[in-house]
């Protein structure tokens, strides 16, 4: 068992850091919390980016999609319960997870609007990168009605 005194000492020391935000270089009542890749707090990652899209792969469908739109992340400070909204001619939502990295993933169903509907099964993948948060990722829909079992991949990158 360590001694009184040295459990005192780091008592002390442990209340000083705390109150010094972590560091002992800061001043006190300033915090050194930048963020790190291991920050768990993702919520700098989310907002609205403006992405341009572009069709990686169709197995058929012949579907057309714009080539621009918006990817709007949002969720807990965690990363848990992220809500991927993507639109491009309609609203797609996905609920999902990000990683402290800035890589989300989701998976949903819905059906595509206008007057021959389409329904779908998507999955969406991605990342968030660098200091000024461009976005980059992929979404693969499954159709089921409309055009059964044919795969488009759309890939979209973008900025805030």
């Amino acid at each position: 068992m360590m001694p009184y005194s040295e459990r005192i000492l780091l008592f002390v020391m442990a209340t000083w850091l705390l109150g010094c935000g972590g560091s002992p270089s800061s001043s006190p009542g300033t915090s050194t919390s930048p963020s790190s890749p291991n920050d768990p707090n993702v919520s700098r990652f989310y907002g609205l980016y403006n992405v341009n899209f572009r069709t990686v792969s169709d197995t058929g469908c012949g579907l057309t999609f714009d080539s621009s739109g918006t990817v709007k992340l949002s969720g807990d400070v965690d990363g848990s319960n992220l809500v991927i909204e993507v639109f491009e001619r309609a609203l797609r939502t996905y609920p999902g997870r990000m990683d402290t990295q800035g890589r989300f993933s989701a998976t949903a169903s819905g059906f595509t609007p206008g007057l021959q509907r389409h329904t779908y099964t998507g999955t969406i993948q991605g990342e968030v990168q660098g200091p000024t948060n461009s976005i980059l990722g992929e979404e693969e829909l499954v159709f089921d009605i409309g055009c059964p079992k044919h795969v488009v991949k759309l890939g979209f990158t973008g900025k805030p």
